[in-house]
Parts: structure tokens; C-alpha cells; sequence
């Protein structure tokens, strides 16, 4: 572990780098993925919380009757829910401390706010004795607007039918317990989410794996050469694992800590009717450790099948032999690539082009003594020696 921490610190400027870039690309995978999962955890809990307005009919001994109705103030809706118990039994519904007795009223914080700001007249008088306020397990969002009425179990409000149910009226119906059904639009938002979920996390994961390798290619030099020096291939394997995990586990940290600070900027997004509460977004313990453990796993194995060059032939990385590649700045060089390729034809036709051009000038050169007419004047087969295009075809 010391010579891994040596190793990590001192890779130099350009291994400092790609340890900075390495970190940097671990921060953002760290955040969205914990933004991917704390969406799809987001919307299940307003699922969760809203469910409790639609009643479903008792099955065994009702305790309570509910029913719904749609209101306006201006072009805002405001969910009015009527409740009358039964009998003792009646459980409050979430955020309220206990069930509302006949002709009381509870009010969402956003709608008693905007009740004190307009005129009577125009909001506040359609609700009396407004007793309390409603909590956070109540609303789906923190701007909803939300009325919670107590009436009695014979009052008009819960014997009569209402059957604009596109209107989001709701008829009255007893029912045994107030935890009720997630509504098809909740659904559809869940569904929506848990694919957006599977469809981020995916590429991101891969993202946080490549990020590793940007070290690892920086790093082979310095692993080829202890593999020269008798360091084996586990002791590789070991020191870039460790180097690699330090690096992601920080990242991992520092992108859950930027994540926690981002997220009163992101509850201002408004999907599904309004903003989101904090604690939607804030992902819980076990998702934050499973995070922290999941990107350091998946960044060390990266470098473990970066390594597989390094460990398998530690000669050729510590040399850096490449093998040559087509270029048009390097034509010359092709030519040992593959004899029969576009840039070895090209030299040989540049070669031959360029002796056909100087060749009656040069007939002297080629008629020596000793030679023959007939083999003065007739082209050799090929130019003598190597053109400077070939130079560097070695």
C-alpha cells in the first residue's frame, strides 16, 4: 500500500492529470447516479403519499366514509378531501395528528398562505374553522393545495353521489383503512422514472469504468517497469487496483458531497405538478453505502482488464513499440505494413514515375563500358537504390 501511494503521487504532471481527470469523471458519475436513483425513490414516495385520497371500498368492517371533490382559485386546483368517521377506529390520515372532527378544516401550508393573502371573499370563506395544518406525509408537493373537511356521517357531503370523476370528483365511499390506491398518473410517473433510472445508470456505470482506464494508460510505463525488475504479475495486479479504488473512492465521497449541496437547487424542478421536497431527493443510508462501495468495485475492476497488456508483455509497453499506422504525412512508412496496400502502391508508382521522367537524360548513366547497346538503352527493371521516398520504409 505505501509503494501504491508512492506510485499515485508520484506519477508526475502528466500522471497527476489523468489522476485529476480520473477523479473529476468519478464526481459526476457519483452524482447523477445518485440523481438517477433518488428520482425513481422520489416519485414512489409521491405515489406513496398521495394514495391516501383514493379510497378503495371496505372489505370487511368500514371505519370511515371518504369522498373528493375538485375546487379553483383562479387557475390553480385544490383537492378538497371530506371525511366522516365511523367509530373510534378512524386512524388519522397521513400528516395530521389526529382525524378531523365535523366542521373542521386542515389546510396544506401552501394553500393557508394563499388563503391570508387573497380576500375573503375569494378563498377563505369557503373554508370555516380552519383547525390545523397539514403535514409533509400529505402532499405530494410542497406547493399542492390541499383542504381536509370533517363532516358528519350523514351530512349531504358523504351521502351523495358525485359522478364527475374526470373532474376529479370522487364519490363517497366507506372504507376500512385510509391508506388507499396510488392514483394511474403516480403510476405512470413511477414507470417513467424506473426507466429513466435503468437508461441512466447503465451509461453511466460505463462512463465511471472507462474513467479508469485513463490512469491505467498513463500508468503502464511505470507497472511495465517493475514487472522488468521482478514484481510480479499480482503485485501489479494489487498496487493498480489499490491506486485505482483510492482515487474512485474519493471521487465517490466528493461526488455524494456535492450531490447533498446540489439537491436544495434541484427540488426546484418542477415535474408532475410542482417542486420537490428535500427529502425526496435525499437518497437514504443504504443507497448512499451501496454508491460508495459499487463505483470503487467497478473503477478497480476497469484497471484490472487495463492491465492485461501491461502484465502479459511488460517489454513492449516499456518500449512503446506501436505498430506503424496509415498516414497520409507517412506514406513512405506503409510499406512494410502490408505490401499489396494503397500506401505501398502509391510509393512504388511516385518511384517509377520519377525514373521514367529523368530517364532519357540519364541513358549515359545507365551505358557504362562493358555494358551492351541493347542493355544501355532498355530501363532496368527496377531503380537502382532506394528512392528518398523510401528512405524511411527500412
Amino acid at each position: 500500500m505505501s509503494l501504491t501511494w508512492r506510485l499515485l503521487r508520484g506519477g508526475g504532471r502528466r500522471g497527476m492529470l489523468s489522476t485529476w481527470l480520473t477523479l473529476g469523471a468519478v464526481v459526476i458519475s457519483t452524482g447523477l447516479l445518485l440523481f438517477a436513483v433518488s428520482a425513481n425513490v422520489a416519485f414512489s414516495g409521491r405515489a406513496d403519499r398521495g394514495a391516501w385520497r383514493n379510497p378503495v371500498q371496505a372489505t370487511g368492517q368500514p371505519v370511515a366514509i371518504e369522498a373528493g371533490r375538485a375546487d379553483y382559485v383562479g387557475d390553480r386546483q385544490i383537492t378538497v378531501v371530506d371525511l366522516a368517521a365511523l367509530g373510534p377506529k378512524a386512524q388519522p390520515p397521513p400528516g395530521m395528528a389526529r382525524f378531523p372532527a365535523p366542521g373542521e378544516t386542515w389546510l396544506s401550508p401552501a394553500l393557508a398562505e394563499l388563503a391570508r393573502k387573497l380576500p375573503g371573499d375569494q378563498l377563505a370563506g369557503r373554508f370555516s374553522d380552519v383547525t390545523g395544518v397539514l403535514g409533509e406525509a400529505a402532499l405530494v408537493h410542497p406547493e399542492e393545495l390541499v383542504a381536509v373537511v370533517g363532516h358528519e356521517r350523514d351530512a349531504p357531503a358523504m351521502t351523495v353521489s358525485r359522478g364527475d370523476s374526470l373532474r376529479g370528483d370522487i364519490s363517497p365511499t366507506k372504507v376500512d383503512s385510509l391508506a388507499g390506491v396510488p392514483s394511474e398518473d403516480a403510476e405512470g410517473y413511477r414507470i417513467l422514472a424506473l426507466i429513466a433510472s435503468v437508461l441512466m445508470v447503465v451509461p453511466l456505470l460505463v462512463f465511471g469504468g472507462a474513467a479508469a482506464r485513463l490512469t491505467v494508460a498513463r500508468r503502464d510505463q511505470r507497472l511495465a517497469a517493475l514487472r522488468l525488475v521482478g514484481a510480479t504479475p499480482g503485485q501489479v495486479v494489487r498496487m493498480t487496483v489499490a491506486e485505482a479504488m483510492i482515487v474512485a473512492f474519493a471521487g465517490a465521497v466528493l461526488g455524494t458531497v456535492l450531490y447533498g449541496l446540489a439537491v436544495p437547487l434541484l427540488t426546484r424542478i418542477r415535474i408532475g405538478g410542482g417542486p420537490w421536497f428535500a427529502s425526496d431527493l435525499l437518497p437514504g443510508p443504504l443507497v448512499v453505502l451501496g454508491v460508495l462501495v459499487a463505483v470503487p468495485v467497478l473503477v478497480g475492476l476497469s484497471a484490472v482488464v487495463g492491465l492485461r497488456r501491461v502484465v502479459v508483455s511488460p517489454l513492449g509497453v516499456a518500449k512503446r513499440r506501436r505498430r506503424p499506422a496509415c498516414a497520409p504525412s507517412g506514406w513512405s512508412r506503409c510499406s512494410r505494413c502490408w505490401p499489396w496496400s494503397p500506401c505501398s502502391a502509391r510509393v512504388r508508382a511516385s518511384a517509377w514515375w520519377r525514373w521514367c521522367s529523368a530517364w532519357p537524360s540519364s541513358v549515359s548513366t545507365w551505358s557504362a563500358p562493358g555494358r551492351s547497346a541493347s542493355s544501355a538503352g532498355s530501363p532496368p527493371s527496377a531503380p537502382r537504390g532506394r528512392p528518398s521516398c523510401w528512405r524511411g520504409a527500412g
